[in-house]
């Protein structure tokens, strides 16, 4: 700053030295040229001195005069181009720059009868090192006397302005090495600045790269942003589907089974299907959990603090996990010390998951004829909770000792061969680890090759409070219905066999119930155009048009009929499923496989709602009384198609089982048909809803390669790339139906 001040204070002192050097030399001139006046008739000059740098910006100006000058209206920082009342101005300036000499301009001379006017200009280059680096342009005024003489007193005017100007030049001759002095320091900040400009030039470079670079890096960190989105995105998808796959036939599963439990059973026959139904029950918590990747990966999994029988829970985890050592001929054996407190209080399904995924573990790598055991044992009490330890022991093929620290990682196995040799994805012991640690114990692994592996773990409860009678063996909180007597409830829903399960699970509650079918949500729309409901049961992913879309339509429509309730009945539960639907329009939602009771409870709210007076109470179920056992009659040997699953799932009710088979006997012929249809006409989004449909049925008939092929058709639908193998796919599924036709006939009237 101190060095601009000092060059910008130089400047200004030459210009007003070359001022005062070209009035004295331009004087001299006209003297020697013989103009027509006498210069000792002056009576006034006024000078105007601008300099300009080598490209043309006016830098600085200088005057003689308190008046302003004809040039004054160029400002500082404009170019010489834009002075626009003499005209090639900058032709001028640029002649003088070329020429490296001074360049004079007469611009005009008034004349009148005493006195004449005058304005020219001086163009003078500044050079430095034989260089210009900037110009003077000097505007000069001139007013004298012509000449006719004048009075006295303007005759003394004019020696006393003559005196003066000689004085101011022999001022400046005198200053004329200080001047020159002045040029060389000017010279030198020039220089100075100059450097220190190009420094500026040089980091201003360096900071567009920089800011290049941060720009390029920015585009890069959004493009990978993007992408993570997008497998979250894709990630999100696969889960709902995943989930929706397995949910579908774990709904028949667990539905059927409930209305099993509602028929007069033998005491061996109730035991398998109480031992079916917790199972399915516990497999729907790990799935709710297991697929919801982003509660697992945050360690967000939640606790149940309810009593539980542990006992009770050990017995049922061994009568869960006896088929499969059964199978392989393995001793099962287990020990639960007196100490431990016949009540607790925990989450009995995570701890049921964590045994259940141990003991399996020590199953699947033990060979035939050898022993698995679980010890249970009480530790330290503490401030009112108990540690109870566990040992899970067997003489299997053992781990490495390299393997052991990695064991309970996320998709690790003991060898690299295990999936292809034993199956599994290595994730059960990751699952296992955390569901321990979330209930304050720790786990640890001991184990040798060809000797066998023990896991030893520990989990922080607390002891019950009250006791819970071991001798009820059946316990059900069954809901009063006689308030919904007469209600009028829509079933949307698109596989028949959900639609038959939702049906006879309701009517079996109360049969005076009236319930309508809907195919699909176009149907629904249709329907409630014409007919008041109660209730809508809603699923959401159907054909033609899908339970969201449907949804939307019925709010669209005038008064009442836009706040029908309407509840999601779907096997889509992932966690942000139901806030979806209520984001949709929908008043409440119920996953698949659903608990009888929760659909009954809010079928009775929505009863509630519509202003029925209801009472609503709760009523223990006695227990049944225990009977024989009775054996499973033998299945007719069929080539093409089996009815294992549904003999299971209906103990062997031949009558409810021929209504199955016969239901899906008469719908596959016409999806099989719409689903060539709509490979035929590039239909993916029906070609994909029709698959899906078809994919549960040839599950029920015993048909699991082409329930695979059904799968692989809706799944290969939503990628461009694979649906070229969509034709064999449906051939295959069209060649082994037309085989199983006459078998199925045969079943049916049999």
């Amino acid at each position: 700053m101190e060095n601009t001040y000092i060059y910008t204070t130089l400047i200004i002192l030459v210009v007003i030295g070359i001022n005062f050097f070209i009035t004295y030399f331009f004087l001299k001139k006209e003297k020697e040229n013989n103009l027509r006046f006498d210069y000792n008739n002056i009576i006034q000059k006024k000078t105007y001195t601008l300099f300009f740098n080598n490209e043309g910006f006016l830098q600085s100006t200088s005057s003689n005069s308190d008046q302003k000058n004809v040039m004054a209206s160029l400002e500082i920082g404009q170019h010489i181009s834009e002075y626009k009342k003499f005209k090639n101005m900058e032709k001028y300036f640029e002649s003088c720059k070329n020429s490296k000499k001074n360049l004079s301009l007469k611009l005009l001379e008034d004349r009148e009868v005493e006195f004449a006017r005058r304005h020219d200009l001086v163009f003078t280059p500044l050079i430095e090192n034989n260089e210009v680096s900037g110009v003077f342009v000097i505007s000069q005024e001139l007013l004298f006397k012509t000449g006719i003489d004048g009075n006295s007193h303007q005759q003394k005017e004019l020696v006393e302005q003559r005196d003066y100007a000689l004085k101011q030049i022999n001022a400046i001759e005198a200053q004329k090495s200080e001047l020159e002095l002045a040029f060389k320091k000017s010279s030198k900040h020039h220089i100075m600045l100059q450097k220190a400009l190009r420094q500026i030039e040089i980091q201003k470079t360096d900071l567009e790269k920089a800011l290049e670079i941060i720009n390029d890096q920015k585009m890069e960190l959004e493009k990978a942003n993007k992408e993570i989105r997008e497998s979250s995105r894709m990630k999100e998808i696969f889960l709902a589907n995943t989930s929706h796959e397995i949910r579908t036939p774990l709904n028949a599963i667990i539905g059927f089974t409930n209305l099993l439990l509602n028929d007069d059973l033998g005491e061996a026959h109730r035991k398998y299907i109480e031992n079916i139904k917790a199972s399915g029950n516990n497999l729907l918590v790990v799935i709710n959990d297991i697929l919801d990747f982003s509660k697992i990966e945050s360690g967000k999994l939640t606790l149940e603090q309810i009593e539980f029988n542990f006992k009770n829970l050990i017995q049922h985890t061994f009568n869960t996990i006896q088929v499969k050592s059964q199978e392989k001929n393995i001793e099962l054996k287990y020990a639960v010390s007196d100490e431990i407190s016949e009540i607790i209080i925990g989450d009995p399904v995570r701890l049921n998951q964590i045994l259940i995924n141990l003991l399996g573990n020590s199953i699947k790598f033990t060979n035939e004829k050898g022993s698995v055991r679980l010890l249970a044992t009480k530790g330290k009490s503490e401030d009112g909770f108990i540690k109870i330890l566990f040992k899970v022991e067997d003489n299997g093929i053992g781990i490495p000792l390299a393997k052991l620290s990695d064991i309970f990682q996320s998709f690790t196995q003991g060898e690299s061969d295990t999936t292809r040799k034993y199956g599994g994805t290595g994730l059960g012991l990751s699952i296992v680890k955390q569901l321990i640690e979330l209930q304050g114990g720790e786990i640890t692994v001991e184990s040798t090759i060809g000797k066998g592996t023990a896991f030893t773990f520990y989990v922080i409860l607390k002891p019950g409070i009250k006791a819970i009678d071991s001798h009820v063996k059946h316990e059900k909180q069954i809901v009063d219905s006689s308030a919904t007597d007469d209600m009028k409830i829509l079933l949307v829903e698109d596989n028949i066999i959900n639609q038959q399960l939702a049906f006879d699970t309701i009517k079996s509650w109360n049969n005076k119930i009236n319930i309508e079918l809907a195919n699909n949500g176009k149907i629904a729309v249709e329907k409630l155009e014409k007919t008041n409901y109660d209730l809508v049961l809603m699923d959401i992913q159907m054909p033609e048009m899908d339970g969201n879309e449907a949804t939307q339509e019925i709010r669209k429509m005038p008064y009442p009929k836009n706040e029908t309730n309407i509840m999601a009945m779907t096997a889509h539960a992932l966690k942000n499923e139901r806030e979806n639907c209520l984001n949709m329009g929908m008043d409440d939602y119920i996953s698949k496989p659903f608990d009888p009771d929760e659909l009954f409870i809010k079928i009775l709210n929505f009863a509630i709602k519509k202003g029925k007076h209801i009472e609503e109470y709760v009523e223990t179920k006695k227990s049944e009384q225990e009977v024989e056992k009775s054996d499973f009659t033998k299945e007719a040997e069929y080539k093409f198609f089996h009815v294992e699953n549904l003999k299971k799932i209906y103990q062997d009710n031949q009558e409810k089982i021929i209504k199955i088979v016969s239901m899906c006997f008469d719908s596959i012929p016409n999806e099989l048909t719409e689903i060539q249809n709509a490979y035929d006409k590039n239909e993916w989004k029906i070609l994909r809803n029709k698959a899906h449909s078809l994919k549960p049925k040839l599950g029920y008939l015993g048909m699991e390669s082409m329930q695979t092929n059904a799968k692989n058709i809706e799944l290969s639908s939503q990628n461009e790339a694979e649906r070229e193998n969509i034709k064999a796919l449906i051939s295959e599924i069209k060649n082994h139906w037309e085989l199983a036709t006459p078998e199925l006939a045969q079943f049916i009237k049999s």
